[in-house]
């Protein structure tokens, strides 16, 4: 079953999108209008959120950012960012944590 992928970055370089884009092209079809912001569909189904996390930290190294994985059964992400367990605005993921669900 195929899986769909939003990724969203704080700004890149050229550069930066150039190394991420190689690494893109024999895993994913893509869309990338938008700065920052990528559309993913993995048509074999294999790839996870985690697996574009790190290679996004490797590529986008101290950049925020988060990759939101778009299921019909389920919603699963990973990102990487502030996370303060005690206060909420400063954690770039309570929103996500409450939110981001199927029901």
């Amino acid at each position: 079953m195929s899986k769909l992928f939003v990724v969203t970055s704080n700004p890149t370089t050229v550069e930066q999108d150039r190394i991420f884009q190689q690494w893109l092209e024999s895993k994913f079809t893509w869309w990338h209008w938008l700065n920052q912001t990528w559309l993913l569909v993995d048509t074999l189904g294999v790839h996870s959120a985690t697996e574009i996390r790190d290679k996004m930290i490797e590529c986008f190294p101290q950049t925020y950012f988060v990759v939101l994985e778009l299921n019909p059964s389920a919603t699963n992400w990973a990102g990487f960012g502030p996370n303060n367990e005690t206060d909420a605005t400063k954690n770039m993921f309570a929103w996500l944590n409450k939110n981001w669900r199927l029901q």
